[in-house]
C-alpha cells in the first residue's frame, strides 16, 4: 500500500484527488487533511501530523489562490504559499518522504510569445504569484525528493472555480464583456489528479526495482492543451452548457482587452506552459480541456459536487 498524505483535501483538486484515489483503494491509503483540520503554516502541527500518518507521499494542494485579495492579504498569501510548503518540505525531509507541491503559470510574467519551459526564469507580476514562486523555492532547498508541478486555470465538478462562475452569470445576463488578450492553459482537475497518481505509482515502482529516483525530483508543467484564451474558453463552457440544456439562453459574448476591468493584481498576458519534460519523463500526455469540459456537463457521468 502506499500511505499518500492530502493536504487541502476539501479544495478543488484536493476533491478530484480523493474521488480518484478511492478507486484505487488497494493500492493507495489517503489520510486527507482540510484547512480545519491542519494549518500548514503551523510548523509543529504539520510536523505532528505527518509523524503520525507515516505517510510515503504528501501532496499539497493547500492554497491561497484569490489572485486579487493576494495583492491587499499579501502576508496571508505568503503564510499559506510559502511558509506552509517550507514547514510540509522540513516534515518531508525528516520523514523521507516525496513531497508533490502544486504550483502556478502565474509564476512567469507572460512577456514571451512562445510557451514557457520548466527552466524559463520566473518573474512573477502579482503577489499571488511572487507566494507560490517563494514556496516553490523553500521546496526545492529543503525537501531532496520532491516534485513541484505548475498548472493552470483548473476547472471541475468539485469545489469552485471559472467554469462554475460562468454557468452562474449565464442565468441572469444578455451578454458578458470577456477579455480576449489573455492565453493560456484550461486544465481539468480530474485529469491533473490522474497524472499525481501516475507519478506516484511510477516513483514507487522504481523504488521496489531498487532504482534511483534521484533525476526525477524536479519542476514539472501539465496543463491543458490546445492554448486558448479567456473568450474561446467561454465559448467553449457555453457550447458545453447549451448541449446539455438545450433550452437554456446563453449570453452573447463580447470581446474585450483586460484593460476594461479594473484590477489590483497585474495577471500574464501569455502563460501557456510547455508540457513536453513530463511526457517524456513519465509518459504523461497534457490534459485535454475540451474533453474535461464534456465530462463536467455529460450528465452521464454525473457530478461530485460538495
Amino acid at each position: 500500500m502506499i500511505k499518500v498524505m492530502l493536504t487541502g483535501a476539501n479544495g478543488q483538486l484536493g476533491q478530484a484527488l480523493r474521488h480518484y484515489m478511492s478507486l484505487q483503494k488497494s493500492t493507495f491509503t489517503l489520510m486527507p487533511f482540510s484547512h480545519g483540520e491542519l494549518d500548514i503554516a503551523d510548523e509543529q502541527a504539520v510536523l505532528d501530523a505527518v509523524m503520525q500518518c507515516q505517510p510515503d507521499f504528501i501532496i499539497n494542494t493547500a492554497a491561497y489562490n484569490n489572485v486579487e485579495l493576494a495583492e491587499t492579504e499579501t502576508e496571508q498569501a505568503f503564510k499559506v504559499n510559502q511558509l506552509g510548503p517550507k514547514n510540509l518540505a522540513k516534515a518531508a525531509q525528516t520523514m523521507a518522504a516525496t513531497l508533490i507541491q502544486i504550483s502556478t503559470d502565474y509564476v512567469f510574467d507572460g512577456h514571451q510569445a512562445a510557451a514557457y519551459v520548466e527552466d524559463d526564469t520566473p518573474l512573477p507580476l502579482n503577489q499571488y504569484g511572487k507566494s507560490k514562486l517563494a514556496g516553490e523555492q523553500s521546496v526545492q532547498d529543503i525537501c531532496s525528493k520532491h516534485i513541484i508541478i505548475r498548472t493552470a486555470w483548473v476547472f471541475s465538478e468539485w469545489g469552485n472555480n471559472f467554469v462554475k462562475s460562468m454557468v452562474n452569470l449565464a442565468a441572469n445576463n444578455h451578454s458578458l464583456n470577456i477579455v480576449n488578450d489573455q492565453l493560456g492553459c484550461p486544465t481539468y482537475a480530474g485529469d491533473l489528479a490522474a497524472a499525481i497518481i501516475n507519478i506516484m505509482s511510477q516513483l514507487t515502482a522504481k523504488s521496489h526495482q531498487q532504482a534511483d529516483n534521484t533525476a526525477l525530483y524536479d519542476t514539472y508543467h501539465f496543463c491543458g492543451y490546445p492554448y486558448a484564451n479567456r473568450y474561446q474558453y467561454v465559448e467553449a463552457i457555453y457550447a458545453n452548457l447549451k448541449q446539455s440544456q438545450p433550452e437554456l439562453a446563453t449570453p452573447t459574448l463580447l470581446p474585450v482587452a483586460s484593460a476594461t476591468f479594473a484590477s489590483k493584481a497585474i495577471r500574464p498576458t501569455h502563460s501557456m506552459l510547455a508540457c513536453s519534460k513530463i511526457t517524456n519523463t513519465f509518459g504523461i500526455a497534457p490534459s485535454d480541456w475540451q474533453a474535461g469540459l464534456a465530462k463536467m456537463f455529460n450528465p452521464l457521468t454525473g457530478t461530485h459536487d460538495n
